[in-house]
Formats: structure tokens, sequence, C-alpha cells
């Protein structure tokens, strides 16, 4: 049998990236576009598998292990990784 987790496990914080990635006042907000291609949270690939993972969630699909792994490791490695490890955690309670 494969390892799998709960689908709310990759989708906060996948959903913390994007919060943290967010821009925050009206003076960033002018510049968007530009920030969607410097920061993570704001790519259509990340929108792409908030999606995912929230169908998944509905169709209580548990994805494999070794994706929420993969995804722990990526936010790992930046440089407000515990900010986003916090803003999971708030997410997921």
């Amino acid at each position: 049998m494969t390892a799998t987790v709960d689908p709310l496990l990759p989708l906060s914080l996948l959903e913390a990236v994007r919060t943290v990635d967010h821009p925050d006042g009206e003076r960033e907000t002018e510049f968007v576009s530009e920030l969607r291609n410097k920061r993570f949270g704001l790519s259509d690939t990340v929108l792409a598998q908030i999606k995912r993972y929230a169908d998944a969630v509905r169709r209580n699909q548990r994805p494999m292990f070794e994706e929420a792994v993969s995804l722990a490791k990526l936010i790992g490695r930046r440089p407000d990784a515990e900010a986003v490890f916090r803003e999971a955690g708030r997410i997921h309670e």
C-alpha cells in the first residue's frame, strides 16, 4: 500500500504561499503583473495546484505522500519558509 496524505495538507501549504506572496498595500497592487513573474505564490502554476487540491478535498482523493514532501521541501528553501509554514498551520486549523 502506498502512503498518502490528507489533501488539506498540500492545499494549506499552497494557499499559505499565495497569502505570503500576495501584495500588502495599494502601492504594490499596481505592480501585480510584475510581481506575478517574481513571486511563486502569484503564479498560474500555484493557482492550478490549489484548484487541483481543492478538488481532491471535495472528492476525498488522497495525494501521494511524496507530493506533499516535495512541496514542503520546495517551500523550505524559501527565505520566508517559517512564515509560510506558520500561515499554513493557521489555514489548516
